[in-house]
């Protein structure tokens, strides 16, 4: 089965001057026998299961769109107010204020710019936080969205629910009808008899309309049901 899915994939490719280990290829390999076991904590249970070698290198699926943590909130923010002429401009008018040769005002007013141009900082950081706060609750809402994977577990194949950010190159993920996509992926079959399926890509470009996406007939043949796919072994190379 490894060397007809060899075949497909590589069959209909049209030939390349490149060689196939050159850096702009990549090889990902599904349901492999050349596996090492990883654990995974799934909605189910913790197990593990097999990934290949090669998929180590990539990295996770796991989606972060805030700009700051715990840690790095002060030091960040900081260098990005301060990024900004007209912050520089009035922190340099501000300490100019306590040097007498300098100083505009005399007494109280000599806090004055200090004071305004705190506020101001302070309130930005407030609305930094509120922001970087709804951006970390959509990213815990996405990473931990369930998504049906057909891998092999603990020597068993078997259909697992597993997190997005769970899911690997490599993995085999069954979508149903209006389901939203986890990753990048190549359409191995579908239930429509002609192959086609209809996605729409407003999450990344805007645009409502549907777009066609087609399985190639020799692929879909051999991927039709649960059980086949379990069994199959193989790899695409995409450039």
């Amino acid at each position: 089965m490894m060397s007809k899915l060899r075949q497909i994939f590589h069959g209909t490719r049209k030939q390349s001057s490149k060689n196939p280990s050159d850096d702009t290829f990549r090889r990902v390999y599904f349901n492999n026998t050349s596996s090492i076991k990883l654990t995974t904590s799934t909605y189910e249970s913790s197990s593990h299961y097999n990934v290949h070698p090669e998929h180590l290198k990539f990295g996770s699926n796991f989606v972060s769109s805030s700009k700051y943590t715990f840690f790095n909130f002060f030091p960040k923010f900081l260098f990005q107010q301060f990024s900004r002429v007209s912050n520089v401009y009035f922190l340099i008018l501000g300490i100019l204020s306590f040097i007498d040769p300098f100083a505009i005002t005399q007494d109280a007013g000599k806090f004055g710019l200090i004071i305004t141009l705190t506020i101001v900082i302070a309130v930005s950081a407030i609305r930094e936080i509120i922001e970087d706060f709804f951006r970390h609750k959509e990213d815990r809402r996405v990473n931990g969205a369930p998504s049906v994977i057909l891998r092999s577990i603990e020597l068993n194949d078997a259909q697992c629910m597993d997190r997005w950010d769970g899911v690997r190159v490599g993995d085999v993920v069954k979508l149903t009808d209006s389901e939203q996509v986890p990753a990048d992926m190549i359409l191995l079959s579908c239930e429509n008899s002609d192959g086609i399926v209809y996605v729409e890509t407003r999450n990344l470009d805007g645009e409502t309309n549907l777009k066609q996406k087609i399985c190639p007939k020799v692929v879909s043949d051999e991927c039709s049901t649960v059980d086949q796919v379990l069994k199959i072994a193989g790899y695409a190379e995409c450039e």
